[in-house]
């Protein structure tokens, strides 16, 4: 390409800064519309209100980026719960920012524009700035009716709501003839504290400025590639997403394929099902594995026009195989007491049975045999934690094209199905594919609830979807002061599964209150030790969790032993690596004996 052609090719990019107020004008008149292409809206309400705190404080939120060709495209109707109106006839089609954008006119429109009377969660649109909150006040979702310190958002946006704010916060000032007059003034103090927290808030996020950049060209190709560019120390759009728009397939405003559609159709497949939200990535990776191009390739910005013919061409079919690969693969593994997606040790073992599934629907008992012990060698041996796309890659082309076709398969070239395990695990993290493994041994056979009544396998994954970390409660809160001693109180064997979640405090609570005719039954259901009754009611700690350390063990070596896998050669617990981030907390709020 001569540098001439290469200057005609290069978008013409304006960046500029706009106050919130004028970005919602341009949502209202339709002059800022979502392609069909982009994802839908995936943030959840702390990531709602983390983006009105950073506000408030006048934190950047990042730069948001839009294409404006000179052709129609596909585009949505809406932006979150809001229908746009078709009121600009080359609108700014948002290329990297929905989430963001979404987010605000959501929460501040949507009262004043129409709405989709689907949404799934409308609540989330209700958010609330608490002004009795610390730090100034907090942005709130509210289970109850607002209290006096809470207003809606959106009704900070207008000066006459404003107005009516402040009337009625000072108006709810108690009264009465058993109020003291001291109690009615520091009520009225603290009344003036809350108008002046809301009207700096609602300040803060009229005057706050974001930063936009237009790109007009008519290839978006080129448009992701200046995104790219210009986004180095930003966000960056996800493999889903890249890929998405550099397959996209549009005539006029006529849509012929966008992947996007049917990436949020199988999530929504694998979430109906029961098995979570799986990640859109994972996904992606299951559809090019089923199109035999490389599930870990990221720079498609690079792919050559031959091979986005030829992907366009495949993906189709492919589409349909990963699908189909993907529920059998739930079903494998449904099979195995592996639920959901919170307990599966690596969410690329899904990605590979899926691979396998694909290509053969009906397995061997030989087959399923060895995909059986893979499954959990690979787990117990945190093979994937190497993070080595190309042996992924490759096991990922064994699977599909060699072991799928050998109906008296045994082996799995290049992986090693005697390796020894990874040592016990030291820390509770759920975090960590190695601790995930573990879980997956001890809800196996299901559990007794605390009058004795026998809670399913399925039923007690389904508190580790649901509750995350938080299935398992801590036995005891405190430690016993020992140093030495300490790691065992944040060690699975302090752990246990929280099925008494109404009994406040540690578990220790509601254990010592057993029914003495089921007690021996619920402790064994939960591998607790068989002298756990009497130690727990010395309160002698260390020694409960000793024994109950090596309780743990042995149940992990039956398991290990009874799926083909080397048990660990080093006894002693270790720290394992996190592999995944998880939404639940995690602090460590231990407390010891000799601390007040």
């Amino acid at each position: 390409m001569s540098t001439s052609e290469q200057l005609e090719e290069s978008p013409e990019i304006t960046p500029q800064v706009l106050h919130i107020t004028d970005l919602l004008k341009w949502v209202r008149k339709g002059r800022v519309r979502v392609p069909n292409f982009q994802r839908d809206f995936v943030w959840n309400r702390p990531r709602m209100l983390d983006l009105f705190d950073s506000i408030r404080k006048q934190y950047p939120i990042g730069t948001l980026l839009f294409w404006r060709p000179s052709t129609r495209y596909p585009l949505r109707n809406r932006i979150g719960p809001l229908r746009t109106p078709d009121g600009d006839e080359n609108p700014l089609i948002v290329l990297d920012g929905q989430q963001r954008l979404t987010t605000l006119a959501g929460v501040l429109l949507f009262e004043a524009m129409d709405t989709e009377e689907n949404d799934s969660d409308p609540g989330r649109w209700q958010v609330y700035f608490d002004a009795s909150g610390a730090g100034g006040g907090d942005f709130v979702h509210l289970k109850e009716p607002p209290s006096p310190s809470c207003v809606l958002v959106r009704d900070m946006m207008d000066t006459l709501s404003m107005y009516d704010l402040v009337s009625k916060m000072m108006e709810s000032v108690p009264d009465g003839e058993d109020i003291t007059p001291q109690a009615k003034a520091e009520a009225r103090k603290e009344r003036s504290e809350w108008v002046r927290r809301v009207q700096r808030a609602a300040s803060a996020i009229t005057s706050y400025r974001i930063p936009i950049v237009e790109f007009a060209t008519d290839n978006l190709q080129l448009a992701i590639d200046s995104f790219k560019r210009l986004n180095h120390s930003g966000m960056i759009i996800g493999p889903d997403e890249m890929f998405t728009a550099l397959t996209y397939l549009a005539e006029g405003e006529h849509e012929s394929f966008a992947l996007a559609t049917h990436i949020d159709e199988l999530v929504h497949e694998v979430q109906r099902r029961g098995f979570g939200e799986i990640d859109r990535v994972m996904v992606l990776r299951a559809v090019l594995a089923a199109a035999d191009m490389d599930p870990y390739r990221t720079e498609w910005d690079r792919l050559g026009e031959t091979l986005k013919t030829s992907a366009r061409e495949k993906l189709p079919d492919a589409i349909e195989s990963a699908r189909e690969g993907l529920i059998l693969a739930i079903d494998f593994l449904r099979g195995e007491n592996v639920f959901n997606e919170r307990m599966l040790p690596y969410r690329m073992q899904l990605v590979a049975l899926g691979a396998f599934f694909a290509r053969c629907r009906a397995p061997t008992d030989a087959q399923r045999a060895v995909l059986r012990r893979w499954l959990w060698v690979s787990s117990f041996t945190a093979w994937f934690g190497s993070g080595n796309p190309a042996k992924v890659r490759r096991l990922i082309e064994v699977l599909k094209d060699e072991v799928a076709a050998d109906r008296n398969a045994t082996s799995i070239k290049d992986f090693d199905l005697d390796a020894p395990a990874e040592p016990f695990p030291k820390r509770y993290d759920l975090r960590s594919a190695r601790v995930r493994a573990l879980v997956c041994a001890l809800l196996h056979d299901g559990a007794l609830g605390p009058d004795g009544t026998a809670l399913s396998p399925k039923e007690v994954s389904r508190q580790v979807l649901e509750r995350g970390p938080e299935a398992f409660a801590r036995i005891f809160n405190r430690t016993t002061g020992d140093p030495s001693e300490r790691w065992m109180f944040a060690s699975p064997a302090n752990r246990i599964l929280d099925v008494a979640p109404d009994v406040r405090g540690q578990a220790k609570n509601w254990l010592v209150e057993l029914d003495s005719a089921h007690a021996s039954d619920i402790f064994a259901s939960h591998h607790m030790p068989e002298s756990a009754d009497g130690l727990l009611r010395t309160d002698d700690r260390t020694t409960l969790l000793t024994l109950r350390l090596q309780t743990l063990k042995r149940l992990e070596r039956r398991f290990m032993e009874e799926r083909g896998v080397t048990p660990p050669i080093v006894d002693e617990p270790t720290l394992s690596a996190l592999d995944v981030e998880d939404d639940a907390p995690l602090a460590d709020d231990l407390v010891d004996d000799r601390e007040p």
